[in-house]
């Protein structure tokens, strides 16, 4: 009984921090809506600068110009509002990162 008073206790506290945090990024999210396409730019080159600034681009060529044909065919289906930029940062930590604005 114990056991699964501390489990039902787990995912209700959760149920309770993922809600929060999705109000938290919708919240975000309308905010950098409010002040468009130039706004989330600036905001995505600062969070792009601040990953660059921890792990430097990979030097491999041919490997970034893979991901970058990938990732530009992909983009391409999103429209011209933007303009994506892609590459692999040169770490051993397994990482996955987008920033706003492309």
């Amino acid at each position: 009984m114990l056991l699964g008073f501390c489990i039902l206790s787990f995912s209700f506290t959760f149920s309770v921090k993922a809600q929060e945090f999705r109000q938290s990024a919708k919240h975000v999210f309308w905010k950098n809506q409010e002040g468009g396409t130039e706004k989330e730019i600036d905001f995505g080159r600062g969070v792009a600068a601040k990953i660059l600034g921890k792990y430097p681009i990979f030097k491999d060529e041919v490997k970034v110009n893979y991901v970058s044909q990938i990732g530009t065919g992909i983009s391409a289906q999103l429209g011209p509002e933007l303009r994506y930029y892609f590459g692999i940062l040169d770490t051993e930590d397994i990482n996955a990162y987008a920033a706003p604005g492309g």
